[in-house]
């Protein structure tokens, strides 16, 4: 039970981190986990995608007050650079939420 708690944790927390700065997917640990128990992956999928949800609110809202500095942030992470992120902002301009299943 223990475990469970802390996976949950671990996938929700990676989950918000992912959406925000950090470029590693929790598919990484979830990976790992569906390994050994696949009922724990999947329960930590949802929590993952919580997670993310999360995240990316928090990043919307940052970026709709103030969206300079979180361009400067996102345009620092590896493998990002600032015509993506024209291009993503384009893509939400032109299609608003559905910008989200076009994919950056």
């Amino acid at each position: 039970m223990h475990r469970d708690r802390l996976t949950y944790s671990l996938a929700a927390l990676w989950g918000m981190a992912e959406a925000t700065v950090f470029f590693i997917v929790p598919d990484v640990l979830l990976s790992r986990v569906a390994l050994t128990n696949r009922r724990l992956a999947l329960l930590a999928c949802l929590w993952a995608t919580a997670g993310a949800v999360v995240g990316g609110i928090v990043v919307w809202i940052l970026g709709d007050q103030n969206p300079e500095p979180i361009r400067s942030l996102f345009a620092g992470i590896p493998a990002i650079n600032s015509s993506m992120i024209a291009a993503v902002n384009a893509q939400i301009i032109e299609h608003g939420a559905a910008a989200v299943f076009i994919g950056p």
